[in-house]
C-alpha cells in the first residue's frame, strides 16, 4: 500500500495522474487527483476543470493503486 509523499520531500520522476492533497480544496475535500508534468516549471493541473496548476497547492501526493486483476 502506498503512502502520501510529501511535495517537500520529492516530486514523481514522470508525468502522469497522482493522488494528491490540494490545500486550496475545502478542508473535507482535499483528496483529489491531479496530473503532473515534469516539465521545467513543476506544474499540477487539476482534474475538476478549475482553469490551471496556480489554482492547487499541492502538499502531498501518492501513486494511484493498481487496477483490478479481473
Amino acid at each position: 500500500m502506498s503512502k502520501w509523499i510529501s511535495v517537500n520531500d520529492r516530486l514523481p520522476n514522470s508525468f502522469g495522474w497522482f493522488l494528491v492533497i490540494d490545500e486550496y480544496l475545502p478542508s473535507k475535500e482535499k483528496q483529489t487527483m491531479g496530473f503532473y508534468e515534469c516539465s521545467d516549471s513543476l506544474m499540477w493541473l487539476p482534474i475538476d476543470g478549475r482553469a490551471d496548476s496556480d489554482s492547487m497547492k499541492i502538499t502531498h501526493w501518492m501513486p494511484l493503486p493498481e487496477p483490478p486483476k479481473e
